[in-house]
């Protein structure tokens, strides 16, 4: 009886979760969903663009020593001077490229929602 109960259990909560899913995709709502072809725009130019020259930068700083640490017997780095601080600054950039991305998208729908938040009110 015991096994019968914890199968029951599991299938309801099995259930519950497909019906949400099915819910958040728009299941039994009038009218068909749709799936859109994705579009390389401007944005998505100007992005890859970025990341290939701040890519193309660190790797030729790469190669060129400007990242070159030894660890043994002594820890010792390539230095703080002008070409390389200026690889590490585009390391950096590189890898800010999506947070920087998504902050600007959320903060892009905020201001959006409040802009239609203040129409609707006049």
């Amino acid at each position: 009886m015991e096994n019968i109960s914890i199968l029951v259990t599991w299938m309801l909560e099995d259930s519950v979760e497909m019906g949400k899913s099915m819910k958040g995709r728009g299941y039994g709502l009038a009218g068909r969903t749709r799936f859109t072809i994705y579009r390389f725009t401007g944005r998505d130019r100007r992005m890859l663009i970025c990341i290939l020259i701040t890519g193309a930068y660190v790797i030729a700083g790469r190669v060129n020593g400007a990242l070159s640490w030894y660890y043994y017997p002594v820890t010792t780095g390539s230095g703080t001077e002008a070409y390389p601080v200026s690889v590490y600054i585009a390391y950096a950039l590189l890898c800010s490229i999506p947070v920087v991305r998504e902050l600007g998208a959320s903060t892009g729908v905020r201001f959006r929602k409040m802009k239609m938040k203040a129409d609707t009110e006049k």
